[in-house]
C-alpha cells in the first residue's frame, strides 16, 4: 500500500497525522460509512483509539461475512498499525539523548563498594 510506505518515510509526527486524516477522508469514509471514525486525528492517543475501533469493527464484520467491508477494515488496520509503529519510533530517545541520560545517571549515582 502506498500510504503505508509514505507513513514509514515520515520524519515528523505531523506528517503522519496529515496522511492519516487524508486517508480517513478519502479512502475509508467514501467506501464505508459504517466504520466509526475519529476525525481529525491529532495525537498518538487518537490513532490508538481509532485502531481499537477498527479491531472492534473487524470483529463485527467478520461475523456478518461482509467480505468487502472486512477487506477495507483490514487494510485500514494495516495503515493505522504502521502509523502507530512509526509514531513510537519517532518518539524514541535519540542516541545523544540516551548518552545524556546515562551520563546523568553515572554522575548522580552512589557507588556501593563491597569488601
Amino acid at each position: 500500500m502506498m500510504i503505508a510506505h509514505a507513513i514509514r518515510q515520515c520524519e515528523a509526527e505531523s506528517e503522519i497525522y496529515d496522511l492519516l486524516n487524508a486517508y480517513l477522508e478519502t479512502a475509508l469514509l467514501q467506501q464505508n460509512r459504517n466504520i466509526p471514525l475519529e476525525c481529525p486525528l491529532l495525537n498518538v492517543h487518537g490513532v490508538a483509539r481509532q485502531t481499537q475501533r477498527l479491531f472492534v469493527a473487524l470483529e463485527g464484520v467478520s461475523k456478518s461475512l461482509n467480505d468487502r467491508l472486512r477487506v477495507a477494515i483490514k487494510e485500514a488496520l494495516y495503515v493505522f498499525t504502521t502509523a502507530l509503529e512509526r509514531l513510537r519510533w519517532l518518539k524514541r530517545p535519540t542516541n545523544s539523548e540516551q548518552a545524556v541520560a546515562q551520563e546523568r545517571c553515572v554522575s548522580g549515582c552512589t557507588r556501593i563498594v563491597t569488601a
